[in-house]
């Protein structure tokens, strides 16, 4: 026996059988015939939780008091949002302030580090002076000190 032979018949549909897509039935969201299309979306925000009203044991007493306790909520979540807010912005401001100083800080600081550079320098210039002036004076003093040193005899007379 083939391979085909093992094979279950295939069941075929007749094009009658068959429907499109566009037949397939959908379910359809009924409008009201307005010349203005608005966005109706199909399912609530995750955000808000919209409580279900389709119990019958509620009254619609219980439905206001129900939303009234929702927007009491609503509105302690706001106020504590702008109070959040409120104090993250002053702390941004003390944080930018404190940034500002120590900008002023750090500016000082290298101002007297050149201050202190340029003093420095000019300290070792006139050391290097000093120390010229020094090498100087003892040359002297060695070549006066070689002069008197010598015997009379060596001595250059005038002539």
């Amino acid at each position: 026996m083939t391979r085909e032979a093992n094979k279950p018949p295939l069941a075929t549909v007749s094009d009658d059988e068959f429907e499109s897509e566009e037949d397939m039935s959908r379910p359809r969201e009924t409008r009201p015939n307005s010349t203005t299309t608005a966005f109706v979306p199909t399912r609530p925000s995750p955000i808000f939780s919209i409580p279900s009203f389709s119990g019958t044991d509620k009254t619609k007493d219980d439905i206001i008091e129900h939303m009234r306790q929702e927007i009491a909520n609503l509105r302690r979540t706001s106020a504590e949002a702008v109070s959040t807010s409120l104090r993250l912005s002053e702390q941004l401001s003390n944080a930018h302030f404190e940034v500002a100083r120590s900008h002023e800080v750090v500016s000082h600081l290298e101002e007297m580090l050149q201050d202190e550079l340029m003093k420095r320098r000019d300290a070792e210039r006139q050391r290097e002076v000093e120390a010229e002036r020094r090498r100087a004076a003892e040359q002297a003093l060695s070549n006066n000190a070689n002069i008197a040193i010598r015997p009379p005899s060596t001595r250059i007379r005038p002539a």
